[in-house]
């Protein structure tokens, strides 16, 4: 299975003794192609018991809600991250403190990442 990275959510903790968590998106190469793409996220976290990693499959629209209900949650979470790094296969990677970002920054971001989704990316070299 060929897959194409399109994005990287890179969420740095406050407390430095934790593991950042990730959120990898890539296009995964369909043979045959079919008309509608699909997505596969890797999710790596921390929990009670280690380091875990999460995989799982989406169509567009039900990553486009995945990821904006990512960075919904940034403005609402008990125990922010310090930081969010949005890093994509089309744009610069971008740093945005999270207790710094508005809901219009929030919109700028779903903007990059919708468009990120949208690319017809290729990697030309390591």
């Amino acid at each position: 299975m060929t897959t194409t990275r399109l994005l990287q959510l890179h969420l740095l903790f406050r407390n430095p003794n934790l593991e950042d968590d990730d959120v990898i998106v890539e296009r995964v190469a369909q043979v045959p192609a079919t008309s509608e793409p699909l997505f596969r996220v890797t999710c790596r976290t921390t929990s009670s018991s280690g380091r875990v990693t999460y995989r799982t499959y989406f169509n567009r629209r039900n990553l486009g809600i995945y990821l904006q209900a990512i960075v919904d949650s940034l403005g609402v979470d008990d125990d922010p991250f310090r930081v969010i790094q949005v890093s994509s296969s089309i744009f610069p990677s971008f740093m945005y403190r999270v207790e710094d970002l508005s809901w219009d920054t929030r919109e700028t971001m779903m903007d990059m990442i919708m468009m990120s989704l949208s690319s017809d990316v290729t990697r030309i070299r390591s």
